[in-house]
């Protein structure tokens, strides 16, 4: 069985080689493992990882030693089963053992340079984030998936627009309305798209079994080993960043919403997408800039461990209910997340953090209003074409009603973009 386990380990710098950074990884090792390996090792920088522990039915465990190398922005990995005895000399095994290296990095990382110091991390502009409580990202980077849908993006052609939802184990409504609506997967006529739920565990196992059907019915859900809770966005966000840069290379763009979201898609194709023919770069979205800290007892508090040297984010962020993302962007964002220290709330890691250590990469501002859910009713149900691009949806009949209403309002665009069908 695998059984999550916490240990501290450490990087380790090469002294005498500037800019080449190694690390050592043990898989299913006791702490006495690591404390032998490492104790004549001198520790540089420290950091804690989740490992995953793996036992196998005779109840030896399997350990896998692996080196990582960083070198000018690939990475590099030297890995022998059962024994460390070709990875025991940092030096050697990069010096020596070439043949057992092998490129990782599907996109090398041209920018992102790793933290300056043992709590420190350089942002593009220069400012350094003080960390008190440091940490690397954890075992969602590299753990199995509980449910997983390999061939959701295998599409004939180019898939255009891959839609990844952020859901709650128990919204298998908001699921089912998202299918049949805006974000069906059927709708385009001369265009790809695709639906994807993002989720982690229940604490109920009849959930899980209730998931895991339809995970079968409908084969769009894909599942971390986390507990679904709110503190644990970040890692469905880079679980997603993940599954993306395994299994959907071939998507152009990427919108990630929340399952309470509707959005006009029709507007997207005709007023979003063509500007990446100009900036392909762009992250679209609605912008958080100058963002007050909370340090106090609201759902967004956060303690002095993090960010103590300021009142206010050092980066504008994107407001995570709707956020347009260059397909060819997400490997990166995936491996510098895996590069950076951790943090919980997941607008601020993700679209801030993240998007402010690639250079090139740019925030565009959408100007979306964040509204009450009744005024938007109202606005869709009006006389006039609701100009909102998207909506909250937070009663069972509202995402018909807006859908329903931009099916009227917009009968060019639908002519122009849906299948025959909707029209």
């Amino acid at each position: 069985m695998l059984q999550q386990i916490s240990i501290s380990i450490t990087d380790y710098i090469v002294a005498g080689r500037k800019g080449e950074t190694y690390q050592r990884l043990l898989s299913g090792s006791r702490m006495a493992d690591l404390d032998a390996i490492f104790a004549n090792t001198t520790g540089v920088r420290r950091h804690e990882l989740n490992l995953v522990q793996n036992t196998s039915t005779n109840g030896h465990e399997n350990r896998d030693v692996i080196l990582n190398k960083t070198l000018e922005g690939k990475v590099y990995q030297c890995q022998n089963h059962g024994n460390s005895s070709n990875c025991d000399s940092l030096e050697n095994s990069v010096e020596n053992n070439q043949e057992n290296l092998v490129d990782l990095a599907w996109i090398p990382l041209k920018y992102y340079k790793p933290a300056d110091g043992p709590h420190m991390l350089r942002l593009r502009n220069g400012t350094m984030v003080r960390y008190t409580n440091f940490s690397y990202f954890p075992f969602t980077t590299n753990s199995s998936y509980l449910l997983n849908n390999e061939q959701l993006c295998r599409v004939k052609g180019e898939l255009t627009l891959l839609i990844i939802v952020h859901t709650a184990v128990p919204h298998f409504h908001h699921r089912q309305v998202l299918r049949e609506t805006w974000a069906n997967k059927e709708l385009l006529k001369n265009k790809q798209m695709r639906i994807m739920f993002m989720l982690g565990r229940p604490t109920n196992e009849s959930i899980q079994v209730l998931l895991v059907n339809e995970s079968q019915q409908y084969k769009d859900l894909v599942q971390g080993d986390f507990i679904d809770d709110y503190h644990n966005l970040t890692h469905k966000g880079v679980l997603g960043f993940r599954w993306i840069t395994e299994n959907c290379r071939n998507a152009k763009f990427i919108l990630k919403i929340d399952d309470d979201v509707y959005v006009n898609i029709f507007r997207v194709l005709e007023e979003l997408l063509p500007i990446y023919k100009k900036h392909p770069d762009y992250i679209i979205c609605p912008i958080a800039k100058d963002a007050k800290i909370s340090r106090n007892n609201s759902k967004w508090a956060i303690s002095s461990d993090y960010f103590p040297d300021f009142q206010k984010y050092p980066v504008s962020y994107c407001l995570g209910p709707f956020v347009l993302i260059p397909g060819k962007l997400i490997p990166n964002m995936f491996e510098t997340a895996k590069r950076t220290p951790y943090f919980w709330i997941d607008d601020v890691f993700l679209f801030g953090i993240i998007a402010e250590l690639i250079q090139g990469t740019t925030l565009w501002p959408l100007q979306i209003i964040f509204q009450h859910e009744t005024k938007s009713l109202a606005c869709f149900n009006g006389k006039k074409p609701c100009k909102q691009m998207m909506a909250f949806a937070w009663k069972d009949d509202s995402m018909h009603t807006y859908w329903n209403a931009t099916l009227v309002q917009y009968k060019k665009l639908v002519k122009k973009y849906a299948n025959p069908r909707f029209h």
